[in-house]
């Protein structure tokens, strides 16, 4: 369950960051990881756009890179999917950005079967960092939305979330047709947003033991460089979210946390997948993508390495098997 294809030649799952690379592989998380031989993650491309699937979801769904797009800004360049990044730098057109959308849905075989304006997937118009999830439907799919997750049900809609670093998490009950797409920032971590997105599922029919769930690329370990106070100050948020799971998880949480070459590191990967098998998720039901977005470059976009004007990547996904028209 740990990313191993698909990486150019020469380079490794950190982008010839050899720092990340023994970091990872010196963490509990990889130890933890690698007691399966299986590797789920896996990088395609269509019509030239170049995304990430997992094998263990069951539905369609992809994780984008910044490959395949229209957006001609450097910062953005190509596959940018936010109508609203880009900073003082500037930002695509809307007609680009929704070109984006259609490529990128497309490209894993979703075809909306409406089209309202400009809507191809549902998105938050803002994200906030928060522990906040939607349930969606086709009557509210095309609606503004300032939240960080997603449940749906319905096959006529595909959810999304945006990144460039946050972690990316997409989980699916295939059999139930229950999906969800969160976006997990340290706050989101730290609240528990992904055991509050099982919760939901598990309200609308999802069934614990068929839960399977997909951690796309994110900053790494290699990269995410911290505040020596930044541990206490997410232990504490743990133990103040509105999760039991999460609260019961701080103490283990403080594993996923090292420093290197005297500098602080967080590996919030690992503790959303902690937080997941807290929750009851089983250990071979969960993918982890080892890819750091901070690494790679000429994947990724990365609003640490880029600053203030910076592109984003969609996560999406919706419940309809893979070999389904919709």
């Amino acid at each position: 369950m740990f990313y191993n294809s698909g990486i150019p030649k020469g380079r490794g799952p950190f982008g010839g960051c050899p720092e990340g690379s023994a970091l990872w592989r010196a963490s509990p998380a990889f130890s933890l990881i690698h007691k399966t031989e299986d590797f789920m993650f896996e990088m395609k491309t269509s019509d030239g756009v170049v995304f990430f699937t997992s094998d263990i979801l069951g539905v369609k769904h992809a994780f984008s890179t910044r490959i395949g797009g229209v957006s001609t800004l450097p910062h953005t360049a190509e596959l940018n999917v936010s109508y609203t990044s880009g900073g003082d730098a500037g930002a695509d057109s809307a007609d680009i950005v929704t070109e984006n959308r259609r490529r990128l849905a497309a490209a894993c075989g979703i075809m909306p079967p409406y089209a309202a304006g400009d809507y191809i997937f549902t998105l938050a118009t803002k994200q906030l960092h928060s522990d906040i999830i939607e349930y969606i439907t086709p009557d509210n799919a095309a609606n503004d939305f300032y939240c960080d997750g997603f449940v749906t049900d319905s096959p006529l809609v595909t959810v999304a979330v945006k990144t460039a670093d946050c972690v990316p998490i997409l989980l699916a009950d295939a059999g139930a047709g229950i999906v969800s797409a969160i976006h997990a920032g340290w706050r989101g971590t730290a609240a528990g947003i992904a055991a509050l997105a099982v919760e939901k599922m598990l309200r609308y029919g999802a069934k614990l033991h068929h839960i399977k769930a997909a951690i796309g690329p994110a900053i790494g370990t290699c990269c995410y460089t911290v505040a020596p106070d930044f541990k206490e100050t997410f232990i504490k948020m743990m133990l103040k979210s509105r999760s039991e799971v999460t609260r019961a998880s701080s103490e283990k949480a403080a594993e996923f946390f090292t420093v290197l070459n005297g500098t602080d590191r967080a590996d919030l990967k690992a503790i959303n997948r902690l937080i997941l098998e807290s929750s009851g998720i089983k250990s071979e039901n969960i993918d982890i993508c080892s890819l750091c977005t901070y690494c790679s470059p000429d994947l990724f976009y990365s609003h640490r390495r880029q600053g203030a004007s910076f592109g984003v990547m969609g996560a999406i996904i919706t419940p309809n098997p893979i070999d389904s028209d919709i």
